[in-house]
């Protein structure tokens, strides 16, 4: 049986979603996780390295892969700057 998100708990949810998110490699950060089974809505936000060549590519990339992954969700990803030194 597939794994949805109807499927598996919170906690393990947020994990597939953050080791999606995280196998990329100029993510530096996700944060600000939230889900809502009942109105299949889930946003989180992503920090870009800014040596990545095309963040828009990346960020796209992201979100299809998210999106394939919960195909029921509507999937919203604030792209955050990184502003550390």
């Amino acid at each position: 049986m597939r794994e949805t998100a109807r499927t598996i708990e919170p906690s393990r949810t947020f994990e597939k979603v953050r080791h999606l998110v995280m196998s990329h490699k100029y993510v530096l950060q996700m944060h600000g996780f939230y889900i809502n089974y009942e109105e299949k809505i889930m946003n989180f936000d992503i920090i870009l390295d800014f040596d990545s060549p095309d963040r828009n590519e990346e960020y796209m990339h992201i979100l299809s892969d998210v999106q394939e992954a919960f195909p029921d969700f509507a999937i919203g990803i604030t792209l955050d700057l990184d502003v550390s030194d």
